[in-house]
């Protein structure tokens, strides 16, 4: 008996395998309750940002080379009217009829409508006259595109819409605004 106890003691603790499989298992455990409490952040919606914790874009992602300035393009197109005309005002009307006029930023708002929005709003060949359907020329909520852009923002929860900002940066609503009234007929100013 003294003789075996002996012996153990001259091992170092290290070398015991009971004292390796603790270690593993405490390891695989902690691991496992990490995990647990911190999910990777990629969600269906892409990936988002550590710092704000909303969905980053394809286009932030770095697809299209970098998320969009849509402020600096439609100031860029403002530059390019007639002397040069008073600076539209972003998240008004007509900055959304602006940004529906540009091919690139209607490119990108199809992607993200189609992203978030299509399972709920059908897409465009989306028949009758209903609140969700946002390609007919009849608007249920939200009055002219500034309206829209509010609606998603804030939600609708009478409707069953939900509010969008703590998910989706501003860029990110304001080109699905332009991809929406790019079919619609822009009113005479």
């Amino acid at each position: 008996m003294s003789h075996h106890h002996h012996a153990y003691l001259k091992q170092a603790p290290w070398q015991s395998w009971r004292v390796w499989l603790a270690i593993a298992g405490f390891a695989l455990c902690t691991q496992v309750m990490l995990s647990i409490a911190a999910p990777p952040q990629v969600s269906p919606l892409g990936q988002s940002d550590p710092n704000t914790g909303k969905y980053l874009t394809w286009a932030r992602q770095g697809h299209a080379g970098g998320q969009m300035d849509l402020k600096a393009l439609a100031a860029s197109s403002d530059d390019k009217q007639e002397g040069g005309g008073a600076q539209t005002e972003t998240g008004s009307d007509g900055y959304y009829y602006k940004l529906a006029g540009m091919p690139e930023v209607v490119e990108n708002g199809e992607g993200q409508y189609n992203m978030y929005c299509l399972s709920c709003h059908g897409g465009p060949s989306t028949e009758g006259d209903a609140p969700s359907n946002l390609f007919d020329p009849v608007w249920h909520y939200g009055e002219g595109p500034s309206g829209v852009a509010h609606i998603i923002r804030k939600g609708y929860p009478d409707g069953g819409m939900p509010a969008w900002e703590a998910m989706l940066e501003p860029e990110v609503i304001d080109s699905i605004v332009a991809y929406l009234f790019s079919f619609q007929e822009k009113p005479e100013s």
